[in-house]
């Protein structure tokens, strides 16, 4: 995991402040910032139907998305890219290069890659930050024989 900056630990008390969930990390960009939260922290951090997401997106002036802390790739990715259904995860090295492939129905593709590729963005740079992967692909049987 990477050090947090005081930028950092201070957006992350706000969201405590505002919601009462203890974040484990958060990641700034320009137009948003992605929390990450403990599983038990979960619904309290979004509250009731989004309540709390829409005052932190208020406050910050900024898209705001709460995500589950990873306690495996697994479960991770599946709540990164649901409502696609995920079959399987398969790690390549590729010259040196840690890649993950995600494999799906075909049916589930687009829901797996996101509006403009939304989903999948979050999906390369959450993966990079926890699990020190250099891409993450969504890919369907035919594209890939290990499944």
């Amino acid at each position: 995991m990477q050090k947090l900056t005081m930028e950092d630990l201070q957006l992350m008390n706000l969201l405590e402040q505002m919601t009462g969930a203890r974040a484990n990390d958060v990641i700034s960009e320009t137009e948003s910032l992605i929390f990450a939260v403990p599983d038990s922290e979960f619904g309290r951090a979004v509250g009731k139907q989004g309540a709390n997401i829409s005052r932190l997106e208020r406050a910050f002036n900024k898209h705001v998305e709460i995500v589950k802390s990873p306690n495996s790739k697994e479960q991770f990715f599946g709540s990164l890219l649901h409502p696609a259904v995920i079959k399987g995860l398969a790690e390549k090295d590729e010259n040196g290069k840690r890649a993950l492939e995600v494999l799906v129905e075909n049916a589930d593709r687009g829901l797996a890659i996101g509006r403009n590729g939304e989903k999948i963005k979050r999906a390369k740079l959450l993966g990079k930050r926890y699990f020190d992967f250099d891409d993450v692909r969504i890919v369907t049987k035919g594209e890939y024989r290990r499944f």
